[in-house]
């Protein structure tokens, strides 16, 4: 653990090292702590998470940390720094190591905290931590897609539209974002309009380079596949083919050899569209992204917004929305998409939107996601942290 922290401490604007010389040549001065993330003994900080004594004992389970932070994790039974925030420390650290081994330095940025303050939706003060993967799970109209426009927003003033007329609910919210201090960020809608702040300190927008990737839903409309998918990832249609040959080259993806091909017309001449062939885990090799079904196609729009967010986090702080775009969580799906989302290589948060459904929240967790649960109705709308219905 030690070694693919780089022997610094993983908790994120640290990095201290933790070995150095000792008191002679022979000796080496090593002050760091591999930390447990799911507690060792039953009694421990963050509980056990349902693991077995061998999951408890790996390496995955632990995190590598300066005393100070080893202490600080721990403290109050670890309820201020729960596993899957810890899992993101982790991670993070690593993908920032693994850049920096092959000689790459992208400037650090987290999303840490969100604070509704006063707002529609929500009753009263409303506050949650974000780690690398971030799920915001609960019935429709319970604000969901909001939480997802006002983070947009601090970064980008279009989401904010549809919250400022006249008539609107005066909103309030504010963000801890690591950039690498930790820096407070104050958004604020009022009498229609919108005013923004750094640690208290008013500013007309956020000059903090913090790019968002959301994909949209993806309509079958039109016939040529890559305007289609430029329109559903956001980009522009020159970049495409560069996009493919990204999701082609990494070794995780679950779909390969991604081209565009011109379409035939009936006298089997060449026509100007342009239809996408994949392979696709599972099925037949070369089909069209029409002849895909629907979860495949999702698959592929997946692959696409990941090479994005992976691109662009390598040189600045990236955040990958999931919202409208994935509609079929089929069993399985976090077993199958976490590993792929926690790698390394992918130095980028996502927050992922689904209605409530039947889902293994402990599952999910285990799976390294922070789970946001929206409880409530509106205007009365709370927002918790723990994953037990109400009742529970």
């Amino acid at each position: 653990m030690a070694a693919s922290a780089g022997h610094q401490c993983s908790f994120p604007s640290c990095n201290q090292r933790t070995v150095g010389p000792g008191p002679s040549t022979e000796y080496v001065s090593n002050s760091g702590y591999a930390a447990h993330i799911y507690a060792a003994s039953g009694g421990g900080p963050r509980g056990q998470g349902g693991l077995s004594s061998e999951e408890l004992k790996a390496a995955g389970n632990g995190i590598w940390l300066c005393g100070r932070h080893a202490k600080l994790i721990d403290n109050n039974r670890g309820t201020t720094y729960p596993p899957e925030v810890l899992l993101s420390y982790k991670a993070l650290h690593e993908a920032r190591v693994l850049l920096e081994h092959e000689g790459l330095y992208p400037p650090i940025g987290w999303l840490h905290e969100f604070t509704v303050v006063q707002g529609p939706i929500f009753s009263g003060q409303q506050t949650f931590q974000l780690a690398k993967l971030n799920l915001i799970y609960g019935r429709n109209e319970t604000g969901k897609t909001a939480l997802a426009e006002w983070i947009m927003g601090f970064f980008d003033p279009n989401p904010m539209e549809r919250w400022t007329p006249v008539w609107g609910t005066d909103l309030n919210v504010r963000m801890k974002v690591l950039n690498p201090k930790l820096q407070n960020l104050s958004m604020t809608v009022r009498n229609s309009k919108l005013s923004y702040s750094i640690d208290g300190r008013a500013v007309p927008f956020i000059p903090i380079g913090f790019r968002i990737i959301k994909p949209s839903r993806l309509m079958l409309s039109g016939n040529d596949d890559l305007k289609l998918l430029a329109s559903c990832i956001g980009v522009s249609e020159l970049v495409m083919n560069g996009l493919l040959a990204e999701v082609n080259s990494f070794p995780h993806a679950t779909v390969s050899n991604l081209r565009f091909e011109y379409e035939h017309g009936d006298d089997e001449e060449i026509t100007k569209q342009r239809l996408l062939i994949a392979d696709v885990q599972g099925t037949a090799p070369g089909l069209s992204l029409r002849a895909l079904s629907g979860r495949e196609r999702e698959r592929i729009v997946l692959e696409l917004a990941t090479a994005a967010a992976r691109l662009s986090g390598r040189y600045c702080p990236t955040l990958l929305i999931l919202d409208e775009a994935i509609s079929i969580v089929f069993e399985g799906f976090f077993d199958f998409y976490s590993p792929h989302l926690l790698n390394p290589m992918n130095q980028f948060q996502t927050l992922m939107c689904i209605p409530e459904r039947k889902l293994d929240l402990n599952n999910v967790k285990w799976n390294g996601w922070q789970v946001i649960r929206m409880k409530g109705e509106s205007p009365q709308v709370s927002i918790s942290q723990d994953i037990r219905s109400e009742g529970e």
